[in-house]
């Protein structure tokens, strides 16, 4: 606006040039354009948000609802507004909710972080003040609430805002529909088995987000899905797409004609493999593939996906893993890393996906064969809280100098091993790891584990079929071991 501002100045100085007519417009514009000046300044003046904390002794408002619900700014509105694509009571994960958010474009950007930090301070904002509730508020274990060893769930509440999800129809208009035709006005829809056999589809053009939502343990016929798939082509601007439990065992030709889609769920479907037409995606963000148990190969040329931020693929057995996966430089999730054999993807792949968070799984490590390809497989991967290290159950193990070369960066949270069958790594005792608070041994083969006493964070150790182990700690004193084993929480399980 600035800028038009300037050039309709510039344009004042020919005003001997032009007709009376296009002057008096030019002038009308440039007023315009300076009163919106004045109201960007006047604006960014203003102090920035700061709710207090929600309180029931002081809200004047009837049937429980939020007074300050219409006091948000308007890019946390539309954040909050789009969760009524939900059922009440439907539950969801931050991080699904957060990737949903910044594909649908509704996330601010803030210089010096990025849309998924962001979108991930908004839903605490969210959660500090009462929209967003915990599913299961009483955890069993009380002293294991801060490990955050799995993601707690959330329930939006929908008796704080005073808006029906099922008849919106305002300036950001969203529907949720479960059984019936969406509205032309709609932008974001949620829809059952029943809509889709109606054409519910046919009279919306500007649906930005669709999700096919199962009831129960039912899943969509093929069917249906290929008859909507006709429908699909009236929509070509969809950014989001939830096929979840849709029973497809190979990927729809008509998703792959869906140029804007940046958000693609093709969770719990029997998928076996992805066509090497899904590169048309090019501005796709997030590949959702969890628990396709079926899928055994993912094609080689994926890496095209240049946008591509989030690739979930777990668990599962691949067969075949592109060779180019390193390229994907800007992917932040990685749940799964295959390592293959000599012809497939080798454990150095990921030494450039410096952008990885969160967590990561690094499977069949039985197939490093020496130490300084173990030494490149997640050099100083800063973001990776939680790391599991798999060895294939019936292969032959590495030897201890691979266990050696594998290991993490210290800001690590979480360590799982499982299949290890070799003296212990002496990297996970070393002091440098101070955030650790977790570890997990599972179907391991070990005599004696490192001194834990180092790790001042630790507060979790499982070991769960592990067979030959008779020392605890060997080079701990009564007085360490007796301190170590006052703050943590011991899980011994042995399996018959």
């Amino acid at each position: 606006m600035l800028q038009r501002q300037r050039r309709l100045n510039e344009f004042l100085f020919l005003k001997d040039y032009l007709p009376a007519h296009m002057l008096c417009t030019v002038k009308r514009m440039s007023l315009i354009m300076e009163h919106l000046e004045n109201l960007v300044t006047d604006t960014l003046s203003l102090p920035s948000l700061s709710l207090p904390p929600f309180s029931s002794s002081s809200s004047s408002c009837s049937n429980n609802e939020d007074p300050r619900y219409n006091l948000l700014p308007w890019h946390l509105r539309r954040c909050l507004e789009f969760c009524f694509i939900f059922t009440p009571g439907f539950t969801f994960y931050k991080k699904d909710l957060v990737l949903l958010w910044v594909a649908g474009g509704l996330v601010h950007p803030v210089v010096g972080r990025s849309l998924e930090e962001e979108a991930g301070h908004y839903f605490d904002l969210m959660v500090s003040w009462n929209y967003f509730l915990l599913v299961y508020p009483d955890h069993p274990e009380p002293g294991l609430t801060s490990l955050d060893l799995d993601p707690p769930l959330y329930k939006l509440r929908f008796d704080w805002i005073n808006i029906d999800p099922f008849t919106m129809d305002h300036e950001f208009v969203r529907h949720c529909l479960f059984d019936g035709l969406v509205s032309e006005k709609a932008r974001h829809a949620s829809v059952g088995r029943c809509s889709i056999s109606e054409g519910w589809l046919q009279p919306s053009r500007g649906l930005r987000t669709i999700f096919l939502r199962r009831r129960g343990t039912h899943c969509y016929s093929n069917s249906l899905l290929n008859d909507a798939g006709r429908l699909f082509l009236k929509v070509r601007y969809l950014r989001i797409l939830d096929l979840s439990h849709a029973g497809f065992k190979s990927l729809p030709d008509y998703v792959c004609d869906l140029l804007h889609l940046r958000s693609l769920n093709l969770s719990y479907n029997p998928i076996k493999t992805l066509s090497r037409s899904i590169i048309t995606l090019f501005r796709l963000q997030t590949l959702n593939l969890f628990r396709c148990h079926e899928l055994t190969s993912i094609p080689d040329n994926l890496y095209l996906l240049s946008n591509l931020r989030h690739l979930v693929i777990s668990p599962v057995k691949l067969n075949l893993m592109s060779t180019f996966i390193g390229r994907l430089t800007s992917l932040q999730t990685l749940l799964q890393f295959t390592v293959l054999r000599k012809d497939g993807c080798q454990i150095g792949e990921p030494r450039n996906l410096n952008n990885l968070r969160g967590e990561l799984s690094i499977e069949n490590l039985e197939n490093v064969a020496t130490l300084d390809e173990a030494k490149g497989a997640s050099p100083l991967k800063t973001g990776i809280h939680k790391e599991s290290l798999v060895w294939s159950k019936n292969e032959p193990n590495a030897n201890f100098d691979i266990a050696q070369g594998l290991r993490p960066h210290c800001n690590l949270k979480v360590l799982k091993i499982f299949n290890y069958n070799s003296k212990f790594p002496s990297w996970v005792s070393n002091p440098s790891f101070t955030h650790l608070i977790s570890i997990t041994l599972t179907n391991c083969l070990i005599e004696e584990l490192p001194p834990l006493g180092p790790l001042p964070l630790l507060k979790s150790l499982q070991i769960v079929n592990v067979n030959g182990l008779n020392i605890l700690a060997p080079s701990s004193t009564d007085g360490e071991l007796s301190k170590l084993l006052s703050h943590l929480y011991l899980h011994w399980k042995f399996g018959i």
